[in-house]
């Protein structure tokens, strides 16, 4: 009688086994989970996969797949790259552009001296509504810009005040490229390359001092560019949103690529704010000597 016990228990246990893998699902190709093939920072959604990979700080390669893994080419999509502040609130928005005979979307902006930066993409993939995407990258090369243009700031009634800058032979100082003074403070503005044109690689400087001569530090630095369509004066304009890093003695930075290249560029607003005091300037094509 034991033995019999003995094998219809063995039996009944091995059928609920049986039962019990066959409720288990096998993971199907449709949906299949990978990691990011090129060392990057990978999100997944049920229409697609982005991987961010940030091989120095401020730019980034996007890579699109669907939920297979496969590829999705970038022609016909794309992508917006804002960048977060700790609290979620969108401080600086810069398009993604296409490049010919790559997989993937390059953008270029925010701080370069920040040890990680924390993105919001929204994907725009065809036949799909957008999708917002958040992630932070640890940036691997934190080092303060490299500063390619000399600045130097003389006044009738001190000592010139001379800030880092790569060296260069003399009397090859750069001509400042717009400046102004008012209401208290004086703002020099350099741009290299110049001069400057929508979706190319710039450093934006910004030297700020006050009246007397003293720097305006820890300033709220907000630069906006304008583009628009060639031949269409005020139709179809795109604002980009540049958020500018303090380095300390007055000077803030950023390195970007607004815009495109199929972009004109129509003018900039300047926007400062230090404490209770705010300034705004409109800086033209023509005061930059920008035709």
């Amino acid at each position: 009688m034991f033995p019999r016990l003995i094998s219809i228990l063995t039996f009944a246990l091995a059928l609920i086994a049986l039962i019990a893998g066959c409720a288990t699902p096998t993971p199907t190709p449709e949906h299949m989970v990978h990691q990011a093939r090129h060392g990057g920072e990978l999100q997944m959604t049920a229409d697609f996969h982005v991987e961010v990979v940030s091989e120095r700080p401020g730019e980034y390669k996007i890579y699109l797949y669907d939920p297979t893994g496969k590829p999705i080419p970038p022609e016909g999509n794309r992508v917006e790259v804002a960048l977060v502040d700790s609290a979620g609130k969108i401080v600086s928005v810069f398009p993604a552009r296409l490049v010919s005979g790559v997989e993937y979307f390059i953008a270029s902006g925010g701080p370069t001296n920040v040890p990680k930066t924390d993105l919001r993409l929204t994907i725009y993939l065809k036949g799909k509504p957008a999708t917002e995407v958040n992630l932070t990258i640890q940036n691997k090369l934190v080092s303060p810009p490299t500063l390619t243009l000399p600045i130097v700031i003389t006044t009738p009634t001190s000592a010139p005040v001379a800030l880092p800058a790569a060296p260069v032979a003399p009397g090859r100082l750069p001509a400042v490229h717009w400046s102004v003074t008012q209401s208290g403070i004086v703002a020099k503005m350099y741009l290299n390359p110049f001069p400057f044109k929508l979706g190319a690689m710039t450093t934006f400087q910004l030297l700020l001092t006050e009246s007397d001569v003293q720097a305006l530090t820890d300033a709220k630095v907000n630069l906006t560019i304008t583009g628009g369509m060639a031949g269409m004066a005020g139709e179809h304009d795109e604002d980009f949103h540049l958020v500018m890093a303090s380095q300390g003695s007055g000077l803030y930075v950023i390195r970007a690529s607004p815009g495109t290249s199929n972009l004109e560029f129509g003018g900039m607003n300047l926007s400062i704010q230090k404490g209770t005091r705010t300034w705004s300037f409109a800086i033209s094509k023509d005061e930059l000597g920008i035709r």
